[in-house]
């Protein structure tokens, strides 16, 4: 049984030893592997943002323009609706200068 034990025991600390002789350190390559894809993540990343920024641009630029021509339509409007105003207003004057009777039923 002490046999048994002893060889339990030495099976082990073989299992051990092995184990740790075998994680491998990184390399200089594989840690230069490693850092590209973090610098490509970050890239990307980037692109990302400078794309996004593009874009958001634009909309404020569109964004901006249909304002300006909103703020024309409303100038154009209530100039429309000034004008209208004159004309019927000059309209009914003239009508009132017929001296025309309203119709009767």
């Amino acid at each position: 049984m002490h046999q048994s034990v002893l060889k339990t025991i030495t099976c082990l600390c073989l299992v051990v030893v092995l184990q740790a002789c075998a994680t491998k350190k990184d390399t200089f390559g594989g840690s230069i592997k490693a850092e590209g894809k973090a610098v490509t993540a970050i890239g990307k990343k980037w692109e990302k943002g400078q794309a996004m920024i593009k874009k958001g641009n634009s909309l404020v630029r569109k964004g901006n323009k249909q304002i300006a021509d909103g703020e024309e339509n409303v100038t154009d409007g209530k100039a429309m609706t000034t004008t209208g105003k004159k004309l019927v207003e000059d309209a009914e004057a003239e009508y009132a200068k017929l001296n025309v009777a309203p119709p009767t039923e």
